[in-house]
């Protein structure tokens, strides 16, 4: 519970603090940041909440590849899973929609949705979806 609410208070703090109404920087949440961003090598899972629990654990051992056809790789010792990953952009808000096949691990079709792009760098991507049951958050790290 601790680690939740941790995780949302520092979100709450990069949204916030991120930048002003003068801030003309992006945190690199262009589509052509993230795009490029995400496909630059391999990423993990260090933190993700589903429905207000902490899942982080569902994913350790895997790693994710966003590839420039926009598949995404979810590979862990035992198995490969494919995916479809794609980025746009409406009225300001970057989105970058995960979708695995219905056959896949549980772990990993709960991350099938349209998340925010909070800010990514080539070190980390931070997503948020809003949801009536509270906010998901996934955070992919090198």
């Amino acid at each position: 519970m601790k680690k939740v609410i941790f995780g949302l208070i520092a979100l709450m703090v990069l949204t916030f603090s991120a930048c002003t109404k003068d801030d003309k920087s992006n945190n690199g949440t262009n589509e052509a940041d993230v795009k490029s961003n995400a496909t630059s090598g391999s990423w993990v899972v260090t933190y993700f909440v589903f429905n207000g629990s902490d899942n982080t654990t569902a994913h350790s051992g895997f790693s994710f590849t966003f590839k420039s056809d926009n598949t995404l790789q979810a590979t862990n010792s035992l198995l490969t899973q494919q995916g479809t990953w794609t980025v746009s952009s409406t009225n300001g808000v970057t989105r970058l929609a995960i979708t695995f096949p219905a056959s896949s691990l549980q772990a990993l079709k709960d991350m099938s949705q349209s998340w925010q792009v909070v800010s990514t760098t080539n070190a980390k991507l931070s997503l948020r979806n809003a949801t009536a049951t509270g906010d998901n958050i996934l955070l992919f790290e090198r």
